[in-house]
């Protein structure tokens, strides 16, 4: 009896064990991309990001599902949904290109108060006192690091951006009710990616050196790894479990930036991440619970 108890806390303990890693590894990618950015278009490196992950994520999804290697069923939702990722992408990196990387995160995770109000509006969620409490706390910490008082820096904005982004593809990632094989939605969305991506990256082509290359291969490496414990994670635990976990990627983002690009975030950022930390829980929590 103690065995059978014992197991799904050793799941959880390796749920959170694996998801701890992916949120401490995604912005190693974003350090990446920011470092690179200052001689390549944020809009050149969003296009070589889905590419590097392609050339890892496609062989391993032929090797397991052969010639069928993206889902058959609501592809429509699926093109949605990476539409909107993409989207989210697009304007993460043009915001890093200029803005402090653990800002243009912290400012990202608005996310799940965005698709807190779209569920409402779009599913017809119910709109509970907890949930409004949360949705003010994290209108209320996005503007406190933002400052609208002081002119807004378009990196800024651009992170709101990304976070609205987000948020619209956790709702439609909700309303897609079919189980899809993880590893055809990661790869759909790296391959579909990469050639929407096709335009901005010729109109912005630059002819990578070596070592960019070799950094924007590493940063595909990491990206797929990342995601792919991120998968791993959500199958060992709950979400409840594993949500405030997911805010380990400011702290991340907070120290490579300070020893990369020696960027010191102020009072005004932390106050700020902590109360979008909260709102974030809060609404984890309640969803959690109504479920």
């Amino acid at each position: 009896m103690s065995g059978n108890h014992s197991l799904p806390k050793q799941n959880a303990l390796r749920g959170i064990f694996l998801l701890s890693l992916a949120m401490l590894l995604i912005p190693v990618v974003d350090t990446i991309a920011k470092y690179l950015s200052a001689e390549l278009s944020p809009l050149y490196l969003s296009w070589a990001r889905y590419f590097a992950a392609s050339l890892f994520i496609v062989p391993i999804a032929m090797r397991k599902f052969g010639r069928n290697i993206f889902p058959r069923r609501n592809i429509k939702s699926h093109f949605t949904r990476t539409f909107f990722i993409i989207s989210a992408m697009l304007c993460f990196f043009i915001s890093i290109s200029t803005t402090p990387l653990a800002t243009t995160v912290a400012v990202t995770m608005i996310a799940p108060i965005v698709a807190t109000v779209f569920a409402v509006i779009v599913l017809k969620e119910k709109l509970t006192w907890v949930k409004t409490i949360a949705l003010i706390l994290g209108l209320s910490g996005a503007l406190i690091i933002i400052n609208p008082r002081v002119e807004m820096e378009n990196g800024v904005i651009f992170a709101a951006l990304a976070g609205l982004f987000y948020g619209l593809y956790m709702v439609t990632t909700r309303m897609t009710a079919q189980a899809s094989d993880p590893i055809k939605t990661l790869c759909f969305q790296c391959v579909v990616g990469m050639v929407f991506l096709i335009p901005f990256a010729v109109l912005n082509w630059s002819m990578p050196t070596t070592d960019q290359l070799l950094l924007l291969l590493f940063m595909g490496i990491v990206s797929i790894t990342a995601h792919g414990m991120t998968i791993l994670a959500f199958q060992y635990a709950q979400a409840s479990v594993l949500s405030p976990f997911i805010y380990l990627e400011i702290v991340s983002a907070a120290i490579l930036g300070y020893f990369v690009f020696a960027d010191v975030p102020g009072i005004a950022f932390w106050i700020g991440t902590t109360i979008i930390v909260i709102a974030g829980l809060l609404i984890s929590f309640a969803r959690e619970k109504s479920t």
